[in-house]
């Protein structure tokens, strides 16, 4: 978090090489790939497989149905039927209490309430999540039955490494 408030562009390297270069939101609001992801902070990491294209927007498929999310980098077109991961972060996901896209249901395994915001982590067919809750007014209890969602700006699909 330091990073992020303090610089005006960072860098992220993989192996020796160049990852990603930008401003600290760009890199933690579009990663180009997984460890970026991961690198710049928490995120839920998902597979999936390429169902279609329309412009910038691809939609995928998982376990727990389809999701319509976009690429985080620009040089990269992911292949209908190519295997990807979708990078959620836990403050992307929103409980609702029914959704028709990027939804997927679960049940609360662990949560930890800080105040201005609860910690969670959920069980759900796309494995364990971490959710964020920003300001909860109704404090989860362990086994509670949910449905998350997250909009497709917050979906962004990168090569499966």
């Amino acid at each position: 978090e330091e990073a992020l408030a303090m610089a005006d562009r960072m860098a992220v390297l993989h192996k020796g090489r160049l990852a990603q270069v930008g401003t600290p939101e760009e890199i933690y609001r579009r990663p180009t790939s997984a460890h970026v992801a991961k690198f710049i902070g928490e995120t839920n990491l998902i597979e999936a497989t390429v169902v279609s294209q329309s412009g910038n927007s691809y939609k995928v498929s998982t376990v727990s149905g389809e999701f319509t999310g976009h690429i985080g980098q620009t040089d990269w077109k992911p292949a209908i039927g190519e295997k990807v991961l979708l990078s959620i972060r836990p403050e992307a996901w929103e409980v609702v209490a029914s959704a028709t896209t990027n939804t997927t249901a679960g049940k609360v395994l662990e949560k930890t309430y800080l105040g201005q915001r609860q910690q969670v982590e959920v069980s759900s067919p796309l494995g364990h999540l971490q959710v964020v809750m920003l300001n909860p007014k109704k404090p989860l209890v362990v086994g509670d039955s949910l449905t998350l969602t997250a909009t497709h700006e917050d979906v962004i699909i990168v090569p499966k490494e």
